[in-house]
């Protein structure tokens, strides 16, 4: 059996390399310990990355992820048998309607749920019935809000096509800035911590990670 021989430099890679990892895995103890009885709830403007985060963040410390678009959706097909979205209930419906089923399903998950990664639908903070059941459990939550510049989210938005919650009345540029000052205020009043999702995914869910424990 042969010799293996590295550089310095292969040695040195080798040491940051293990330093590195360790800390990951520290990283990752911590933030399960300080989260294992709490739900995550993430929110945020649309397109801004939620479930992309909440999914990626649920593989990492092995906790379940609800999108409540999704699970209201379920909702929905539990009591009428019938697979319709969001939009779709809300515009059959009515928003009286739709926000009564959102909130129904919102206090469910919670109440109910073992702790999980939830992500919530742009205006789900927004909402009187929603924030009093968020305010409900608060001892049972960490609420954080994913942001990013406002430039690359309305691209995104941009090239998914126009919200139903856009107005058909002005731009779409023009709404987007109305809706962002007024929904950015509700989100900072709500949330514990604010993440930017600026770089890759990884990057924004370790910070996510370092900001809850640094505030520990």
């Amino acid at each position: 059996m042969g010799f293996i021989f590295l550089t310095d430099f292969e040695i040195e890679r080798c040491l940051i390399l293990k330093i590195y990892l360790k800390k990951q895995t520290d990283l990752n103890d911590r933030f399960f310990k300080f989260t294992i009885m709490k739900h995550i709830i993430i929110f945020g403007f649309k397109n801004v990355g939620k479930s992309t985060i909440g999914k990626e963040l649920s593989i990492q410390i092995n906790r379940p992820f609800i999108d409540l678009d999704e699970e209201v959706e379920k909702e929905y097909k539990a009591k009428f048998g019938l697979n319709s979205s969001c939009r779709e209930i809300m515009q059959k419906y009515g928003k009286k309607f739709y926000y009564k089923l959102e909130k129904k399903t919102l206090n469910k998950i919670i109440k109910f749920k073992m702790p999980s990664i939830i992500a919530l639908g742009g205006g789900t903070p927004l909402k009187e019935q929603c924030q009093n059941v968020l305010k409900k459990y608060i001892k049972n939550c960490i609420f954080i809000y994913i942001t990013a510049s406002k430039n690359v989210i309305l691209k995104r938005i941009v090239a998914n096509g126009k919200p139903a919650f856009f107005s058909d009345k002005e731009k779409i540029s023009v709404c987007f800035q109305r809706l962002w000052k007024k929904r950015e205020k509700q989100y900072r009043e709500l949330a514990q911590y604010t993440v930017y999702n600026t770089k890759s995914i990884d990057n924004t869910i370790n910070k996510l990670k370092e900001k809850i424990i640094n505030l520990i």
